[in-house]
């Protein structure tokens, strides 16, 4: 994005069409965006904001004035270009988000509130990385709550990478005006979102920025700035190259340097891990849903619980039944998402009152035609009445 951008300005000087083009190229490519990865498009602009802000701040008159002439002689085309390709393109994002967010008022601030990381959490890398680990789970037994090993705070940066950041912050700080906006919307957009001594900021955002009740894991901003901070950090080490005295010296402290920050970034956690052929194979054995189904919902759950047990009974039925419904073309009841509908309560799919809930959400919408499907069997089974267990009958 941040590439497109820089292209359409460079172009505007010297290729009118060109820059329109590019311009046109990143309004689709953000309204895209937003569609299929809202929060890194919104911590885009939140960092944009700041970035310009600052920009604003550290610039001198004549760049102030220079910047104006531009938007209004060779800015003006492609400003348009973006905005109205933007504002066509967004539609699709709009018709799938403006609903839920009409229906639910999106997150209330308690939840954002929950996920706001600490000071400390900028360098949070999880308990099972190789070259911290150990470290951060004594702090943890010291500090307590500031040094979580909840999985949505672990989002933090290793401390070498974090150390030559710094140093390229402190060096691109004298370079220019883009460097010093840089830096500062870097270190301040990110104090924004953290704790400063057990009092958030971020409440008056959550209030007055777009969109910003949206957004509910405010600790994943961290991942974002991971592309500002590695900028920073190469600046740094490009700063070091150039003023060794020797070449050889140069490439001895930067190869050593850069491997050991490859080797920081190493986590001995095992991740959840799906076998394509496997889940190929599990797909294939699902029939086509009968062709009296017009909706179904899951029964039980794949064998062999995937997640811990809470999440497990939240995620594993929900998320096997979207992805069957998309590979079926079937509309499902279950699902997962960050908004649930009202009166949705499909959760716990071994729970003695998951067909009752099943029940009471098919009336509740006059729902026709719904079928269940074995999540352990693979096998579809009409259910006119969920009045009791024995009511699915095998088609």
């Amino acid at each position: 994005m941040a590439l497109l951008l820089l292209s359409s300005v460079k172009e505007s000087f010297k290729s009118p069409r060109t820059a329109i083009f590019y311009a046109t190229v990143t309004g689709l490519f953000y309204a895209a965006w937003m569609l299929t990865a809202f929060y890194m498009a919104w911590f885009f602009a939140f960092f944009c904001v700041f970035f310009a802000l600052f920009a604003i701040l550290c610039s001198s008159r004549h760049e102030k004035y220079r910047a104006w002439l531009w938007m209004r002689h060779e800015g003006l085309q492609p400003l348009l270009a973006f905005a109205g390709t933007f504002g066509i393109s967004i539609i699709p994002f709009l018709h799938v988000y403006l609903a839920t967010a009409r229906n639910t008022g999106m997150h209330p601030y308690a939840e954002a509130d929950r996920y706001l990381p600490s000071l400390l959490g900028i360098a949070n890398v999880s308990f099972s990385n190789v070259f911290y680990g150990k470290w951060l789970i004594a702090l943890s037994t010291s500090l307590g709550p500031r040094i979580s090993n909840e999985a949505e705070q672990l989002m933090g940066m290793p401390l070498l990478l974090l150390i030559c950041a710094a140093f390229g912050a402190f060096i691109s700080f004298k370079a220019n005006t883009v460097w010093r906006a840089l830096v500062l919307a870097t270190l301040i957009s990110w104090l924004a979102t953290t704790r400063l001594h057990g009092h958030p900021i971020w409440p008056f955002f959550y209030h007055y920025f777009p969109a910003a009740a949206a957004v509910r894991v405010i600790s994943r901003y961290e991942l974002f700035l991971a592309a500002p901070v590695t900028l920073l950090a190469i600046k740094g080490l490009q700063t070091l190259f150039a003023i060794m005295p020797r070449r050889y010296y140069a490439w001895g402290l930067i190869i050593p340097l850069c491997g050991l920050m490859t080797g920081e970034e190493i986590n001995a956690a095992t991740p959840l891990g799906l076998l394509t052929a496997e889940e190929d194979a599990r797909l294939a054995a699902i029939p086509a849903p009968p062709a009296e189904c017009s909706s179904f919902f899951t029964l039980h759950a794949r064998k062999g619980p995937l997640l811990a047990p809470g999440f497990d009974q939240q995620y594993s039925h929900n998320v096997d039944g979207m992805f069957i419904a998309e590979i079926k073309h079937i509309p499902t009841l279950n699902g997962m998402d960050s908004f649930y509908p009202p009166q949705w309560d499909l959760a716990g799919y071994d729970s003695p009152t998951y067909l009752e809930r099943v029940s009471a959400y098919i009336k509740l919408h006059h729902l026709q035609r719904v079928c269940a499907l074995d999540l352990q069997t693979s096998r579809w089974m009409i259910a006119p009445s969920l009045a009791a267990p024995s009511a699915p009958r095998v088609p």
